[in-house]
């Protein structure tokens, strides 16, 4: 026993060093802790940004596409009052009715296209002549 109580009187100094030692060691482990949480809180924060603008570039999109689909049923409305108030069918395949700008309309014939409009190509005007593809067949040859 009085040799313990001779060694820890004798290194007292020791005691001291391993107390100092284990409080730089306690505040360095805790300083690296909260650079590790500020770091990991920066990263989450920048990534909720991100997200946040993408949901909303989302929600642009979302806007964007409503207002299309309203667009496009409106489109086919239109479309499906015209073919019923004008007693329109869809033509047949191939099928092209050429009306000139005079109302003259040519005799309807059936082509297969080869190609697009050469007419829309040479830039010539729409209102020279109009393409009637889904206009009876039937009531152009009635005159």
């Amino acid at each position: 026993m009085k040799s313990a109580s001779r060694f820890r009187s004798d290194h007292a100094y020791m005691r001291q060093l391993i107390n100092w030692i284990g409080t730089i060691a306690l505040a360095t482990s805790l300083s690296m802790c909260y650079i590790w949480h500020q770091v990991e809180t920066r990263e989450l924060m920048r990534e909720i940004l991100q997200l946040k603008h993408q949901k909303e570039a989302l929600k642009k999109e979302s806007a964007y596409l409503q207002v299309r689909i309203v667009r496009l049923a409106e489109q086919l409305r239109n479309e499906t009052m015209a073919m019923n108030r004008f007693e329109l069918d869809h033509a047949a395949v191939g099928q092209v009715v050429v009306m000139d700008a005079l109302g003259t309309v040519d005799a309807p014939m059936a082509m297969v296209p080869t190609g697009p409009d050469v007419r829309a190509i040479a830039g010539k005007p729409t209102d020279d002549a109009l393409i009637l593809a889904s206009y009876p067949t039937a009531r152009v040859d009635t005159r």
